[in-house]
């Protein structure tokens, strides 16, 4: 999958999963991304049964990179 340009690189993987439980197939889908500064890695997981929003995951890849940034610089984050 496609991630926004945040920290010094980044990676992330889309896994679904299709199956049939109690006769209704049922469709897992999940978001595994990740994005490093310098040796320091932020990991995120996104996904469910509904699927996982691209939206979402991005903005989540962004935030984590912003949060580690802040905190590498010796500030506390926000929120």
């Amino acid at each position: 999958m496609s991630l926004p340009k945040a920290g010094d690189d980044r990676f992330g993987v889309r896994m679904t999963m299709i199956s049939t439980v109690q006769g209704l197939k049922t469709t897992l889908t999940v978001d595994a991304a990740a994005t490093r500064t310098g040796p320091n890695v932020v990991s995120v997981t996104n996904g469910g049964l509904g699927g996982a929003g691209d939206a979402d995951t991005k903005q989540a890849v962004e935030s984590g990179a912003r949060r580690l940034q802040t905190v590498l610089a010796g500030k506390t984050p926000q929120g």
